[in-house]
């Protein structure tokens, strides 16, 4: 409470502060004195009014111990006057204590009893006298015990970069000190009553505990396992790009690891592809259609991953343009020649009758020409075509023999 001048109190505000016929309301230990200035404020020290007599105090009013240590009971006899022949003497369940033995100190203002044991439990009073004045205060001695633990810490099961807490609770009287262990080696720095990691790792999974102690005894916490569970991660990512000749399988695999069950989500030009959940995205039969960017979405319990794009472009037939192009027995030459410039021939082997189509299709996958159209019997056939009339670029001689597709390049110049 702020003091205020009255008629008995004088210069509350000022350094010097008188308080006449000192009352009951008067007694305190926290007189304080704000001092103000230009450049801040700053209190006193706290000082104390009382009254005229003996005065006994302990700062605690319980002092515990361990059973068998040493038990050092302090209190505080003074006067007002000061005095100096202050008549100090412990006392025990109603009676007077004595040196000698396990107690000393019994006429000053520390008892020490060592060693300690249960049967010295109790109420002890400290007694202080001027002659006709006096005064005491009581103080109880407990035996402390060994710390319980009240709540175990108990097993995480995180993911990789995660973070996790361990917490344990404890009772006991005295300071609760904390060792937290891994795999049985103390933590260096874990001293509180939960330890974090605050990024989880394969190294940092494994068993830990924690010993709770006091000045009186010790425990140990059951243990609690961290289990670190990978995070998803691709290992191998698909490629770049790819070039596939229409007509021929088209193939992009990637290889991904994570916690329990992987799972796969191909995606091109940023729509999700229906049914592609395998990590080999697969199509049978590649078209001009099926040209874009390529990726894929991998999930696990521990995180979502998109791998790299891919790239898939039309590779316009067979490597060499010497080469042929055959499957089943059927088989179409190369084009001669090759580049073209004017005339151009080509041969189809045909293993059975069938219907045969030959298309002459550009780089953008457009059919700029039908060669032939028509039933062939088993056998070589020759087709010609007049290179001249289309612009010159890189094309794509496409014959269709019943179900099955051969192709081969043809480039034209001019």
């Amino acid at each position: 409470d702020v003091v205020a001048d009255n008629g008995r109190i004088q210069g509350s505000n000022s350094s010097r502060l008188t308080i006449s016929n000192i009352q009951s309301s008067d007694v305190s230990n926290e007189y304080t004195c704000v001092v103000i200035g230009v450049c801040g404020t700053a209190t006193t020290k706290p000082a104390r009014v009382f009254t005229s007599g003996v005065y006994v105090e302990f700062a605690s009013k319980t002092v515990a111990t361990c059973n068998g240590s040493k038990a050092t009971i302090a209190g505080k006899a003074y006067s007002n006057p000061p005095a100096n022949d202050i008549d100090v003497r412990w006392w025990y369940n109603g009676s007077p204590l004595s040196d000698g033995g396990r107690f000393s100190g019994t006429s000053t203002e520390t008892l020490t009893i060592d060693p300690v044991t249960t049967e010295d439990i109790g109420s002890y009073t400290l007694r202080a006298a001027v002659g006709p004045l006096s005064d005491q205060d009581n103080v109880q001695l407990v035996i402390a015990s060994s710390p319980t633990i009240t709540a175990q810490p108990q097993s995480v099961d995180a993911c990789d970069g995660a973070s996790v807490t361990l917490t344990v609770a404890a009772s006991g009287q005295g300071t609760l000190r904390y060792t937290w262990s891994k795999d049985g080696s103390p933590i260096v720095g874990s001293s509180g009553s939960s330890f974090t990691i605050a990024v989880a790792n394969a190294a940092l999974a494994g068993v830990y505990t924690v010993t709770v102690s006091t000045d009186c005894g010790s425990v140990t916490s059951s243990a609690a396992t961290v289990t670190v569970r990978p995070a998803t991660v691709v290992t191998q990512q698909p490629p770049a790009t790819v070039a596939v000749q229409v007509g021929q399988p088209l193939t992009i695999s990637l290889t991904a690891t994570g916690a329990g069950t992987v799972q796969y989500q191909w995606v091109k030009d940023g729509a999700q592809i229906a049914g592609e959940v395998a990590p080999t995205f697969t199509k049978a039969a590649y078209a001009t259609t099926d040209e874009g960017k390529y990726w894929c979405v991998v999930r696990s319990e521990c995180g979502t991953v998109t791998s790299d794009t891919t790239t898939v472009t039309t590779r316009p037939g067979v490597v060499s343009v010497d080469d042929e192009a055959g499957v089943d027995g059927n088989v179409l030459s190369a084009v001669m020649p090759n580049p073209a410039m004017d005339g151009a021939n080509v041969n189809l082997t045909v293993a059975y009758p069938s219907h045969t189509v030959i298309t002459l299709v550009d780089a953008s996958g457009s059919t700029v020409a039908t060669i032939a159209s028509m039933n062939l019997a088993s056998g070589t056939h020759t087709f010609g075509f007049d290179a001249s009339q289309y612009a010159a670029g890189i094309y794509r001689l496409v014959a269709t023999v019943g179900n099955v597709t051969l192709v081969q390049p043809v480039a034209i110049v001019k």
